[in-house]
Order: C-alpha cells, then structure tokens, then sequence
C-alpha cells in the first residue's frame, strides 16, 4: 500500500520493513498487529538465530529485539544485527530494565531501549523518529560521497589544461564514485557535428567506438553497448567469446548550451540504474562541459600564440633574407671588380700572346675566372627580387646553377651528386628564377638531412618528359620522411627541424611557385630509405630563339678605331685593362678615378663614348649622368654602365629610367663590343 512515511516529503510506495525478534507470543502478536496498522511491514523470530538468518536473507530497516531469547541475548543479537548492516534501527524491549542494561544497549549501536509493558505510541514515536534519523544520515551521507565526488572531478580538472590526462583522471573518479566497472568519455569535434572517443576504462576501445547515439543527444538517456570480453552478469561471470548486450547511460556534456560532450557509464556486474544519480551525472557533465570549453579556448590561445610566433619568425627570416641580400650585393660588388679584371686580362692577352703554353695558362685563369663569376652571379640571382616573367627556360641548365650554387656544402657534406639529365629536353616558358628557388630548396634540405648521419649521402638528379610533363626528381638517402609527416610536408610554417634550424616556409613557397607554372610538387619517401621530390612541368615549348645574321655575328670593337672614349672608374686594375682593351683596338682613351673629374672632362672633351662605374668616390655614377644629361644631352646618350651591383634595388631602380646598357662586372670583351655595338649604332 501506498503510505506518506513520517518526515519524508511526499509519498513513497515502499514500506518500512520491521523484524520483531522476541519469544512471547502474546507481545509477538500485539506488536506485529500495531506495526502493520500503522503501515509498516511486521516480521517476527522467535529466537535470536532466526532474527539473523532473517537479517542475512534480505534487508531490514529497523528491528524490535527483546533482552531475554532462549539462545542469545539481546545485546548478542543487537551487535550481530549492526555488523550486518549499520544503518539498521534496532529498539531494545524488556521487561527488566537496568541503567546499566540500557547503557550497554545503546552503546552497542541501539536507537532506543523500551519497557514492557510497551507504552504502543512511544514506541511508534521512537521507531518513527529514528527512521528520520536514519534517513537524515543516509543522506548527508549521500551528499558528502556527491561533494567529495565533484570537489574531485572539478580538481582533476583544474589540474591540467591537457584534455586527455585530465580527463583519464576524472573519469577514473566517476567510476569509483558510482560503484561502475566501466565508463568512456566522447568529445565533440571543432564544428560540433562528431563525436570522438576521448577515453575509457573497463572495456576495449572498439566496444565504446561502436556505440551509436540517439538523434537528438538531449538529455540523460540509456543506449545498448556490446561486448565480447568477460564481465560479470549478477552471480555468473560471462564465458570467453560469448557477447553481452550492457546498458549504458550517457549524459551529455554542454557549456554555454551547446554539446561538448558525454560522460558514459555502465556497471555490468550488478546492472544497476543509474537514474538516482541523475542530478550528480547532470553535475559532472556540467564540470565536464566548462573544462571542455576551457581546454578548447586554451588550445585556441595556443595556436593564436604558435600563429604569433610563426609570423615573428617569418618576419625575423624576412629581415635576416634582406640583409643577406644587402651583404652579398656589397660581396659581389667587391668580387666582380677584381674578377673581371682577371677575367678580361686573360682574354686580353690570349689575342696578343701567341705562345701555345701559354695560351693554355690563361685558358685555364679565364675559366676559374669565370667559375667565380658563375658562383657570384648564382648568389646574385637567388637573393635578387624578381617580377615572375615566363621566357625561354633551359631547365637543365636552372638544375645545373642551382647545384652549383650550393657545390661547395654538398662536396664538404661528403654528398656525391649523380646528374642524369635529358640532353634532348626542350626549352619551356618558365621563370627561371623562381624555378632555381625552388631547386635550391629542394637540394638544401637533401643535403641538410644526408649532413647529420655520420656517412656520405648521395643526391640523384634526374630530369625528363614524361608525355606532355617535364619530370625532374631529386632523390636522397637521407633518413627520410615519416609516414604521419608526408601530407604535411608543404604545409606552411611546418618543419621537423631542430628549433632555429628552418622557418617551415621554404617547401610551401615551392609549392606555390610550381602551381603558378600550372604544375605540381610531391614527395615519395619511407622513414630510413631517404626521400624523393619530383617537380613535374607543363610542356609548354618556348620558341626558338632566331639565329643572328652573319653580319650580327662575331662581336667586335673595330667600331672605335679612331674613336675618343672616356674610362670612369675607381679599380686601377679595371682602368689598366680598359685603356689596354680601348688602345689594341685603335681607341684614343682618356681615364679618370671620380665622378668629378669625369664630369669636368666631359665638359671639355670631344668623347664619342663613355664608360663609367656605378659607384664612385666623391659623385656616384647616377649623379654624374644627370649633371651630364642637363649640361651634354647628345654625350649623354652615349654612355655605358658597368657595375657588380645591380642586385641594389636602388641600382636597379635607376638603371630602369635612365635606360641605358650596362654590363654586369665582371664581364667579357665580346659583352663589351655587343654594347659599344648598340650604342655607336644610335
């Protein structure tokens, strides 16, 4: 029957079972009689070994134990009955009491002790008030274990802002908390529209992996959980192999109203409810929530943070490439003068000294000569900042400079170079420069990853078409690449470099600059048997170059025969070389060091032609060519520029709208008949 029990709110349908343990029939009955009128169900022992069998078989919530049984005292009875089940009421009756009696009686765990004959509503009144009493404990006891509970999961939260340990730590525990043998952990993904397993005890992976949720994942709900491992169901353990359909209960985890997650939790060994713990789940999940919440806006601050440094560091690298440009412009300007020096002495005497040894000799100054030259120019063109233009591209010839450019760290590294390239590969439309950027890149990190593991490495280059693609292929035997690594490889920012060794931009930019030529970069490798990168090209021929006419052809400077020409330059060996070359061809030549001095002799002087250097002491070449330019337009016209710094962007700059020849220091005598050429023919 249904019954309001005192000092309970509302109504409970279960009622309150009491033993009567005492061998009088007549006060047996009497009790039993009252306690059912007052809504409790009565039992009844005659002896104190049927009062404890009756206590083993089932619960009881409170028992009335007479002092005098025929085979154990009451106080026996009454500590047996307290180790069974503490929270067990137990009112002792008699019919001889004794202070000491009572004393002993209530010390041994009992809620009250009462006199025959029995005064019926004192004792209702202490059986009632101790069962409040009872139930009063059970629940602070209950809301102490859910506060120890949460004060727990809310401090392995805080803990860490590392989802997985941290949530390893709470869900452990949940666990241990609810009594459960098994539980998991799923969270959502950035966009909400998944949820991924987190963690789990007590069952395998692939168990919680299979769970499939319920549209919509509202509120605490219950969804069936397979599994083949051994777990306990009531009193039998369940066979190897045999599968067992659990019930597990989920509650969903959200902050700021939005799913974040679900806490799942299943206990196979009784297959208890979990819906009396409703509120504490919900309490749990809310905790859960706010750390998911908060472990996913620190790992946003994280990468806004990586992002940060990311950009600091290409911006450092940005700086660090343009003072290297400023620092190889000065290098090559202080190269080039001495190289082309001896670079046009050992052409110059070549064509006077007609001695075969000697021939040889300067054959061989004038090609380690140019070797240099080679080598500065590669520096040159790789720190230059170029507008991408597509002309007629030689790509072996782009693969070649750009193994040139880094020989020397290969040769040193102990890298042997195998160079297999297509002699019949056509010419393309390309830019050559952005294609030695990327090559350059390419070679770089071969080398860089063969220098570290204590053997020579050997980098196979390779090029050729394949249909209507050029293929060339850079193959190391460097430690390569992990399998987890490759998608990643032309990421932006990513790099498996030591910290300060690479910025993570150089792959990415290639990546960039393939595209724009309409092709496509990839890499092949497996970790320890070195990696593969092939640049694959459209076949897109350039057209061929017209040949010259015989009359273009042979470059000469039998044009300044009886000419006036006037040598600007601050390098004594470059004068001496000039006014050797400007004489052999029947040039009259006047040399000066200073821009000064040119200016005051090309006020004067009857000049068919200048050459003047860029940089000068005391007034530099662009301001000796405006003085000239304002005061000797018609001279003006007539000049030529040599410089070994045209990487400056101010060089640059003015060289484009003073639009006048200018030959690269160092250069040949045929590059300096092709420029008189042009400029005795205006």
């Amino acid at each position: 029957m249904e019954m309001e029990v005192p000092g309970k709110l509302g109504a409970v349908t279960e009622q309150p079972t009491v033993l009567i343990a005492d061998d009088e029939p007549g006060a047996r009955t009497t009790l039993e009689i009252i306690l059912a009128d007052s809504g409790y169900r009565a039992e009844t022992a005659l002896t104190g070994e049927q009062a404890l069998a009756r206590a083993r078989a089932g619960p009881l919530d409170a028992a009335l134990v007479d002092v005098s049984l025929p085979d154990l005292s009451g106080t026996e009875v009454l500590t047996a009955l307290k180790k069974l089940d503490p929270d067990m009421v137990v009112i002792m009756v008699t019919g001889q009491a004794s202070l000491e009696s009572s004393v002993n009686a209530l010390n041994a765990g009992a809620a009250g002790y009462i006199i025959k004959p029995v005064d019926m509503d004192e004792l209702l009144a202490m059986l009632r008030s101790a069962l409040d009493k009872r139930r009063l404990e059970r629940e602070n006891r209950e809301m102490l274990r859910q506060l120890i509970l949460l004060y727990g999961v809310g401090r392995a939260l805080a803990q860490s802002l590392d989802m997985e340990p941290t949530f390893n730590d709470s869900l452990e525990i949940v666990l241990v908390a609810l009594g459960a043998e098994a539980g998991a952990v799923w969270v959502c993904d950035l966009e909400g529209n998944s949820l991924k397993l987190l963690t789990h005890r007590g069952l395998p992976k692939a168990d919680f992996e299979r769970v499939r949720w319920p549209e919509p994942l509202d509120g605490m709900c219950a969804v069936e959980l397979t599994t083949a491992e051994p777990v306990w169901q009531g009193a039998s353990r369940q066979a190897e192999g045999e599968t067992t359909r659990l019930e597990l209960c989920c509650m969903p985890v959200r902050a700021g109203g939005a799913l974040k997650g679900v806490l799942g939790v299943v206990n196979p060994r009784q297959g208890r409810s979990f819906e009396d713990n409703r509120k504490l789940l919900e309490a749990v999940g809310g905790q859960m929530g706010v750390a998911i919440e908060n472990m996913l806006l620190f790992q946003a601050l994280q990468r806004a943070h990586q992002d940060l440094r990311e950009t600091q560091a290409q911006l450092v690298q940005s700086e660090k490439l343009s003072a290297v440009g400023r620092l190889v412009s000065g290098v090559a300007h202080e190269l080039n003068n001495p190289l082309g020096v001896v670079i046009g002495f050992a052409q110059y005497l070549s064509r006077v000294d007609a001695d075969e040894e000697m021939l040889r000799i300067y054959q061989h100054i004038y090609e380690q000569a140019k070797r240099c030259s080679r080598t500065v120019d590669n520096l040159l063109t790789f720190a230059r900042r170029y507008e991408s233009e597509r002309v007629r591209t030689d790509v072996n010839e782009t693969v070649r400079a750009s193994l040139e450019l880094l020989r020397y760290q290969l040769r040193v590294h102990s890298i042997e170079v195998e160079a297999e390239l297509d002699p019949n590969l056509p010419p393309i439309l390309a830019d050559p420069h952005r294609l030695q950027q990327v090559f350059v890149n390419i070679i770089a990190n071969a080398y860089q990853s063969m220098a570290g593991q204590g053997h020579p490495g050997r980098l196979r280059v390779s090029s050729g078409t394949d249909g209507d693609r050029i293929l060339v292929s850079f193959a190391d035997t460097g430690p390569g690449i992990a399998a987890e690594n490759l998608p990643k490889v032309f990421e932006p920012f990513f790099t498996t470099k030591d910290v300060g060794q690479g910025t993570g931009l150089g792959l990415s930019i290639s990546y960039g600059i393939i595209q724009e030529h309409g092709g496509r970069i990839r890499v092949e490798s497996q970790q320890g048997q070195g990696a593969t990168f092939i640049v694959e090209l459209p076949l897109i021929v350039a057209a061929e170059a017209q040949p010259p006419t015989p009359e273009e052809q042979g470059p000469s400077l039998e044009c300044l025969r009886g000419r006036r020409v006037l040598v600007v330059d601050d390098e004594e060996g470059m004068v001496a070389l000039m006014e050797r070359i400007m004489k052999s061809a029947q040039a009259q030549v006047a040399a000066v060091s200073d821009g000064e001095a040119a200016l005051a002799e090309a006020l004067v002087g009857d000049f068919d032609l200048v050459i003047a250097d860029l940089k000068m002491p005391k007034m530099d070449g662009p301001h000796f060519y405006e003085l000239l330019r304002v005061q000797r337009p018609e001279l003006a016209r007539r000049v030529i520029f040599c410089s070994g710094d045209t990487v400056n962007p101010e060089t640059t700059c003015f060289l484009t709208e003073a639009r006048r020849p200018y030959l690269n220091k160092p250069f040949t005598v045929e590059e300096l008949a092709v420029a008189v050429q042009e400029v005795l023919e205006e």
